[in-house]
């Protein structure tokens, strides 16, 4: 009896450092978010809406930029979306806000030496799963059969800056 008792109980003990070691292996493979990483963290994206724009239209066509904090922390701070429109495509009008009710309003603006440049700016909080919209309404000069690339930047608010690119073909 007091024999078999040890012997169980050394089995159990084996059993849960292996199960202790297998958890840290697991666990060792997970990205830093996963583990809570104490970071905010952008994901930007950028679309053309339509997914071609019309040659010498104006404002029909916009770009739409999306950017999410997918980090484990707030992103607090000044933060600033910038882009460079590629030749051809001019902004019409510029406007940018955030899901997160607590984030400032964003300011959004054509460059006056640079037309291409828009730049918003605002301030955080944008929370972990919470998301910036900017939308940039454009101008097209390009000629038919263009493509055209365009890559937008989001920095601050702590994280790392992000860019992110897009392709837009000019067809009627």
């Amino acid at each position: 009896g007091q024999a078999g008792g040890r012997t169980m109980s050394k089995r159990t003990g084996s059993l849960t450092v292996a199960a202790a070691l297998a958890l840290l292996c697991l666990v060792a493979l997970l990205p830093s978010t996963a583990l809570g990483a104490e970071a905010p963290a952008w994901k930007l994206s950028v679309t053309s809406q339509p997914t071609h724009f019309i040659p010498g239209s104006s404002g029909d066509g916009s770009y739409l930029l999306i950017a999410t904090n997918l980090g484990a922390k707030t992103a607090s701070g000044a933060i600033k979306i910038e882009d460079i429109l590629p030749p051809g495509i001019a902004p019409a009008s510029v406007g940018a806000v955030s899901n997160d009710q607590n984030a400032a309003d964003f300011d959004c603006a054509i460059d006056a030496i640079d037309d291409q440049k828009i730049t918003c700016e605002g301030e955080g909080p944008v929370h972990p799963g919470y998301t910036v919209w900017a939308q940039i309404a454009v101008n097209v000069t390009a000629p038919e059969g263009a493509l055209r690339t365009n890559e937008p930047e989001i920095s601050g608010g702590g994280a790392a800056s992000e860019k992110a690119t897009t392709q837009t073909t000019i067809s009627s």
